[in-house]
């Protein structure tokens, strides 16, 4: 991950969907302990961290009318952050994001 890079928002249970983007503005690694999981063990888990500005996001309560969904491509999303492979998927997620919610990426 490298500053500049753009970011997809998906969320995949309850939604299974895509719900906004960003960009990645600054990384870091510490030890800050953030997550539940992290503050319940005492234990930092997830020492890398990203700093990044939302572009766009859905409204939380419209998650499941206004998603986006990929249904037809062979995109493949995973838990945790992921990286696009190819520009094919890189620009159908860009086309997908500005004909949706005229956003630009």
């Amino acid at each position: 991950m490298e500053l500049g890079n753009k970011l997809v928002f998906y969320v995949s249970k309850p939604v299974g969907g895509i719900v906004g983007c960003g960009e990645v503005l600054s990384k870091s690694h510490n030890t800050d302990l953030l997550w539940q999981d992290e503050l319940a063990s005492g234990m930092s888990i997830y020492p890398y961290k990203i700093g990044f500005k939302k572009i766009f996001s859905i409204p939380k309560e419209l998650w499941i009318s206004k998603r986006l969904r990929m249904p037809n491509s062979s995109i493949t999303f995973y838990h945790g952050i992921n990286a696009v492979e190819s520009i094919e998927h890189s620009d159908m997620l860009t086309n997908c994001i500005k004909s949706n919610w005229n956003v630009k990426i």
